[in-house]
């Protein structure tokens, strides 16, 4: 990262990916959990707003809980990440101090919205991303120094994900740009990704981490490389069944701001409900046909057939 000098209200360099100061950062993930990973795409965004004067960020988490279409598990709720992601976001402020303005840090807005807030979600037609969106966009007529630029001008969504996660949203795209008549303010949007920190581990690493069970976790970190297009050795699957999963979540856990006993609690939450939704998630067995049913189903059956042979003859 640039260093740039202290006290610098308004850094002379202005990023690439920012086009100028009418730009709105925000993200929508799921973070569960929230991840070094996350860190760095939440930390891009805060250097963004600061480098070019932006009064807002937005983290937009989605609220779903237990197996998801894909059939993997969502296993903390949205206030728990939610609770997370701010400690993160203070961490971040707070590294920030020595490189930019602490007054403008203080002034910046990280705002952290759940799809489930009342404030956000439809009352009677609950949709994630469009409730998020459009929760968003209201906060935003709410923040005096974006108002001023959302009448007669040019407002421009920058949407920061990840890698796996880039192109997600590319249905987005569609509604951009669109013009507010009331207003006359032109919106806009563009995807800029963000690179995951060498060595950092993703969400689904992290969970299943706390699989407790040394066969499930290993098959399920096949699967893991699978999906990234590797395939785990035998020393690789040696060393994972040496891995103290429990250790190694704690640390990674501590880079996003939690402290070991919290890291600790959490490996427990999701290990339980990682447990729970997967025993619900098991076939169910279908219901045996009694004895009765089956005798009267023959007995039909070989009536049937003797009367069939009768009319035969």
């Amino acid at each position: 990262m640039e260093k740039l000098s202290r006290k610098k209200s308004t850094p002379t360099r202005t990023s690439a990916s920012s086009a100028n100061n009418n730009s709105v950062p925000f993200t929508i993930g799921r973070m569960n959990p929230p991840t070094p990973g996350h860190k760095k795409l939440i930390q891009t965004m805060v250097v963004e707003a600061l480098r070019n004067n932006l009064p807002v960020v937005f983290v937009n988490l989605t609220s779903t809980t237990g197996l998801n279409n894909e059939g993997k598990v969502n296993p903390l709720t949205c206030e728990e990440k939610k609770r997370i992601v701010k400690k993160m976001i203070a961490q971040i402020k707070d590294e920030l101090k020595d490189e930019y303005d602490p007054a403008d840090i203080d002034a910046l807005q990280v705002i952290v919205n759940c799809a489930d807030d009342k404030d956000i979600q439809h009352p009677s037609k609950p949709n994630q991303i469009p409730d998020l969106l459009i929760g968003m966009f209201k906060k935003l007529t709410n923040i005096s120094s974006m108002n001023e630029k959302m009448t007669n001008g040019l407002v421009n969504f920058r949407l920061y994900l990840g890698e796996k996660d880039y192109g997600k949203f590319d249905w987005l795209k569609k509604t951009f740009p669109f013009y507010d008549k009331n207003s006359d303010t032109k919106y806009d949007l563009k995807s800029i990704k963000v690179k995951r920190p060498p060595g950092d581990m993703s969400a689904t690493y992290l969970r299943n981490l706390t699989i407790e069970d040394d066969d499930k976790f290993l098959e399920e970190m096949m699967a893991l490389a699978a999906e990234q297009g590797k395939e785990l050795k035998k020393k690789d699957l040696d060393d994972l069944t040496k891995l103290d999963r429990r250790s190694a979540f704690i640390h990674e856990m501590t880079k996003v701001g939690l402290d070991d006993e919290e890291a600790s609690t959490l490996f427990g939450t999701i290990q339980s409900e990682i447990e729970r939704y997967q025993s619900d998630a098991l076939p169910a067995k279908k219901p045996k046909t009694t004895t009765a049913r089956k005798k009267r189903g023959g007995r039909q059956r070989t009536k049937r057939r003797i009367h069939k042979k009768k009319n035969i003859k």
